[in-house]
């Protein structure tokens, strides 16, 4: 666990010295690179690590047995498994290929998405926030998000053959990476309403469906992804898990708090940073729409194993419109805020990982063969 606390540290401490210090955008990248490099080795060379670590190592079996027709897995994950055997390749590869993927695109979605003085504060959000975590265990999705995120900024940057491609890529190895395009939908919604009365009627919805019961909407998604068959039942599908309610708390607080110092999402430019060009001058309204739907679904699947994995999509959305609030807030408020939001994400970590080994992460073990 150590390793992960040392990882977690470095991203305050580089964000710190972003945020505070006169530095060149070089610089910042080459900070950004050194934590997100230093997270895809960490992921890439793990062993044992993540409650469906050997899962993975006996679909690669499967996928290149003659005998073993595998039907559960997308045709594109199978492929991919396949290529790698085919080069000569043993199972660990996947895990390997799976987080540099994931890692690149995290940095694409950074540095084109969020203000540059808060690249490593996004950093440090997607290691403590539980996304990089959740990485080690549910691979197929991750590789699907990957694909999306890469494909969301080619379309912010109107380059829309390669956005199509990368999102196709993502339905290929994940069909649950299908629900992305509701930010896409939303968003050309609220981008033609004068007002946010949106976000009320989305948390509307969220609460009618907390108090009313998701199964029917957990059974859809089993039927879409077979594979999360196994996660639905009495407990998971009808039980509130208070817990995960907890979680949501202030995440959904910070984003209320962002709305509320606005009239509307479309009162003021939303260009990321000076420095990024040919980008959709409504960015931001994408960003707030995605994390208005994290903070919604948060509340309305609190510890539904099969919902919270749609959930986790999102979270990237929350971590940059919490860049942005920090970024507006007023000066004198701007490092307790900030203070707050760290304390927050290091607790979770805690909790979460450090003293529940969620996503079965207890303990580590490096290894470099693959």
């Amino acid at each position: 666990m150590i390793i992960f606390a040392v990882l977690i540290s470095v991203s305050i401490f580089f964000d710190l010295i972003s945020q505070y210090s006169h530095i060149s955008t070089s610089v910042r990248k080459l900070l950004l690179t050194i934590v997100l490099l230093a997270a895809g080795v960490i992921s890439a060379f793990r062993k044992g690590i993540g409650t469906d670590y050997q899962h993975y190592i006996d679909i690669f079996a499967w996928s290149n047995s003659p005998g073993i027709n595998r039907t559960y897995e997308e045709a594109g994950f199978l492929a991919f498994n396949r290529l790698l055997y085919a080069y000569g390749f043993t199972a660990r590869a996947v895990f390997v290929f799976t987080a540099f993927l994931l890692i690149f695109s995290i940095y694409y979605f950074t540095v084109n998405i969020v203000p540059e003085k808060y690249w490593l504060f996004f950093a440090f959000m997607f290691l403590a926030g539980g996304t990089y975590f959740s990485s080690m265990n549910i691979l197929r999705q991750y590789i699907g998000l990957s694909f999306v995120l890469i494909g969301f900024v080619f379309n912010l940057k109107k380059r829309y053959l390669f956005g199509i491609a990368f999102s196709m890529a993502a339905l290929a190895f994940h069909r649950v990476s299908a629900v992305f395009f509701v930010v896409y939908i939303l968003s050309w919604i609220v981008k033609r309403l004068k007002s946010n009365q949106w976000v009320i009627v989305t948390y509307a919805v969220a609460l009618v469906l907390l108090l009313g019961g998701v199964g029917p909407i957990a059974t859809l998604i089993v039927k879409i992804v077979p594979t999360w068959r196994g996660y639905v039942n009495v407990v998971n599908v009808s039980g509130i898990d208070w817990l995960a309610m907890l979680k949501s708390i202030i995440p959904n607080i910070l984003i209320l708090y962002s709305f509320l110092r606005r009239d509307s999402l479309n009162s003021e430019s939303t260009f990321a940073n000076s420095t990024v060009k040919n980008l959709n001058d409504n960015t931001l309204v994408y960003v707030r729409t995605g994390s208005v739907i994290f903070g919604a679904l948060a509340i309305a699947f609190p510890g539904n194993m099969v919902l919270t994995r749609i959930t986790e999509l999102f979270s990237v959305f929350l971590f940059a419109e919490i860049c942005h609030i920090v970024k507006d807030e007023p000066k004198k408020t701007k490092p307790l805020l900030w203070f707050v939001i760290v304390l927050y994400y290091m607790l979770l970590t805690v909790v979460t990982i450090f003293i529940m080994h969620g996503n079965g992460i207890n303990g580590y073990e490096f290894s470099i063969s693959i």
